[in-house]
């Protein structure tokens, strides 16, 4: 009778489990890794955003220019009824001619009501038509904003210098130190500055596309109306009388009294207040102060999700990174248009 040979069983033939100490090991050193991968990753994002948003801004500089090239002056801010962006006005010039087709200009373009600016319907196809080139993805948050006039509004990161903010240089209405208000037409000539020390355009956080009573949800997104507290000088005044009664303080925009907080900062890329498409350097860049005014005009100042500072176009072209400690006197001279400051450092090397 035949009998299989003898075959040793071999070690190790059956699989251990994992033990429950091991798998927590693991599990550990998982965690560990993604932990040190994600900012990483976060900065490499970050970066990326943050040349997408340099790159929009020199296309729009080189627009404005383009503007001034066929126009003979630089876009001003548009005035009522008729009150469109400077972004609306270069359209043309950044390859979106058929959008601006779209905009009425033989039809007003926001009804003014205090603090907002209701958008006339015949401007809603143009005004809820959200635009990549005028956002920075550094932001993060939605540009369609539903509760200011419209079915809904498409915004934008980008604001345009309107100068210092300092005494009534804030009012739109008059001609500021900077280089745009409602009805502006400078040419390059008017940059006694320079042109390479005058700031053109910058960046601003979008507003919360909420409003809030007493309490702000987000003070970077959400700025202070004074109109329970102030009112507009009249233009109708002999002589015409630029800023407000009682005048603009920052006691008048720290006041606990009456405060609302309004979020559409930005809300519309093709017009509206100044909330939505200016700001001045009376506050430094990502200020903790929060912006407050009245009917478009106040102190509405430069923010971005970049860490530690904004972006901003000169009038020559050129982008520039500004850190939020920036000197004040620095970041001011940067936004006149023409009293020959004596420019210091604004950490402008990128």
């Amino acid at each position: 009778m035949r009998t299989q040979p003898f075959q040793p069983r071999r070690a190790g033939g059956r699989r251990r489990a994992f033990t429950i100490i091991e798998l927590l090991v693991v599990i550990a050193i998982i965690g560990t890794l993604i932990g040190l991968l994600l900012p990483a990753i976060q900065k490499v994002r970050e970066s990326g955003n943050y040349i997408t948003c340099r790159n929009h801004l020199r296309q729009i500089g080189l627009a404005i220019h383009n503007f001034e090239a066929n126009k003979g002056y630089f876009p001003g801010i548009g005035n009522l009824p008729h009150q469109s962006s400077v972004l609306a006005q270069v359209l043309p010039y950044l390859d979106l001619d058929n959008l601006r087709q779209l905009i009425a200009v033989n039809q007003p373009l926001f009804t003014p009501d205090i603090d907002y600016g209701y958008l006339d319907d015949s401007q809603i196809e143009a005004a809820r038509t959200v635009v990549p080139l005028f956002l920075c993805p550094s932001d993060g948050q939605s540009p369609v904003f539903a509760a200011f006039g419209a079915d809904r509004l498409a915004g934008t990161n980008y604001v345009v210098n309107t100068g210092t903010g300092t005494g009534t240089n804030y009012d739109l209405r008059f001609p500021t130190d900077g280089v745009f208000w409602y009805g502006s037409r400078l040419r390059s000539g008017d940059m006694t500055d320079g042109l390479s020390s005058t700031m053109f355009i910058s960046e601003a956080l979008l507003g919360s596309a909420r409003n809030d009573y007493e309490v702000a949800s987000d003070p970077r997104r959400q700025w202070m109306t004074v109109s329970c507290m102030a009112t507009l000088n009249p233009l109708n005044a002999i002589p015409p009388k630029p800023g407000m009664s009682p005048p603009l303080t920052d006691d008048l925009c720290m006041s606990p009294t009456g405060m609302t907080w309004i979020g559409d900062r930005g809300a519309s890329w093709i017009g509206g207040p100044g909330q939505r498409a200016t700001y001045n350097t009376y506050l430094m860049p990502n200020d903790r102060m929060p912006d407050c005014g009245l009917n478009g005009l106040g102190r509405y100042k430069a923010s971005s999700g970049h860490p530690g500072g904004v972006n901003m176009i000169l009038g020559d072209g050129s982008v520039h990174f500004i850190k939020d400690h920036i000197e004040l006197e620095t970041w001011r001279a940067l936004s006149t248009r023409g009293d020959c400051e004596v420019l210091g450092s604004y950490c402008g090397c990128h």
